[in-house]
């Protein structure tokens, strides 16, 4: 509890001190996003080492009725820090990043972001431990794909419920339209995203399998972007739908699960007491969400490679390098960042993208026709 209540006044200080600091303006944003970050990743663990602890001093004999008291708990516990955190540094990231101050709308708007995106999360947890001592472990795994394909399968409609979109213009979306067709994947439609409110120049490619599957590009994007470094970006998505991007993060989710069950099933019988089996049931969540979260992200690294490869052999490697330059300057990301972050994010550094670019030679650009 008190990590959630001090998450706000903490990560106000933090911001307050880094705006005053005489680090450039890029470090200094960087700074402000990977404050919370770390802060919710610590908290995540302090949290967890405490509910072990309470555990073990009050040694709780029904583990079935306390484990998912203890679990909501610990989720409270984490977005309420996350929320905090965020609400903290807003102000300062608003200035550094030239915001009009949005008021009550940017808490609103992360608010629905968490609920869109962490409900699901909830929901399966609830599944989980309702389900856990009912059905076989070889049945919760494959409940377990089944909620990740439906959520991959789900994610072009929770990234507009999750975030203020309209249809694109007729000229925008006759060009990604074409792209993708032109690179051998069918869209749905092209959705634009406000960002008004934070102005960021960004693509995404969402859908999977049978489900739905659009374009989403950032209004900003294609204000500031030539038709070539927007084509270099759109080709980067499509890149992630054509490999099979999505497929191949959901297989190093599913074997981590996989790999965690056994473990746990190695440990059960050495997990002598009811106390030390509720403690490793507590503590699993987040060695599992950790461990997936770096495997993903190293995964991620190497798959945003090879995007930025098709991209280069779609729109030219000239285009690519002046479109992740202006990733870079609009939306102020630190070009050289470390090991961890970057598998956080799921993304090499800039310029550890911007050299690979350097290094190739690739095709001329094939035509997809022109946005106006």
């Amino acid at each position: 509890m008190a990590i959630m209540v001090l998450s706000f006044p903490l990560m106000r200080a933090y911001a307050r001190r880094v705006e005053r600091s005489s680090l450039d303006p890029t470090e200094k944003v960087h700074r402000l996003r990977r404050g919370p970050t770390v802060y919710t990743l610590v908290a995540g663990v302090a949290s967890t080492v405490g509910a072990v602890e309470l555990v073990k001093e009050l040694g709780f004999v029904d583990v079935g009725a306390r484990l998912p008291i203890l679990l909501a708990a610990l989720f409270l516990a984490t977005i309420g820090s996350v929320t905090g955190a965020y609400l903290g540094i807003r102000p300062a990231y608003e200035r550094l990043r030239g915001i009009e101050n949005t008021g009550a709308q940017a808490p609103k708007r992360f608010v629905r972001v968490i609920l869109v995106l962490v409900l699901p999360q909830v929901v399966w947890l609830s599944l989980f431990v309702s389900l856990r001592h009912r059905i076989p472990g070889v049945a919760i795994l494959a409940l377990a794909l089944g909620y990740l394909v439906l959520v991959a399968a789900s994610g072009p409609l929770l990234l507009r419920a999750a975030m203020k979109t309209r249809e694109a213009d007729p000229a925008t979306r006759e060009h990604a339209m074409r792209l993708c067709e032109a690179n051998g994947i069918r869209i749905n439609g092209v959705r634009i995203i406000d960002t008004k409110h934070d102005p960021t120049a960004n693509a995404a490619f969402a859908g999977f399998g049978v489900g739905p599957k659009y374009m989403f590009l950032t209004d900003h994007l294609l204000d500031q972007f030539s038709d070539d470094e927007a084509t270099a970006v759109m080709a980067h998505e499509i890149a992630h739908r054509k490999k099979h991007h999505i497929l191949l993060k959901l297989v190093a989710v599913v074997l981590v699960i996989v790999v965690a069950s056994l473990v746990l099933a190695l440990l059960a019988p050495s997990a002598h007491g009811r106390v030390v089996g509720l403690a490793l049931a507590i503590t699993l969540p987040l060695v599992l969400f950790g461990t997936i979260l770096l495997v993903n992200g190293f995964v991620g690294i190497r798959l945003e490679r090879q995007a930025d490869d098709y991209a280069c052999a779609v729109a030219g490697p000239d285009a690519t390098r002046r479109a992740l330059e202006k990733l870079a300057e609009l939306n102020m990301i630190k070009r050289r960042t470390g090991w961890l972050w970057n598998a956080l994010q799921q993304h090499p550094g800039i310029q550890q993208r911007l050299d690979r670019v350097a290094r190739r030679t690739g095709p001329e650009p094939a035509r997809a026709g022109r946005r106006h």
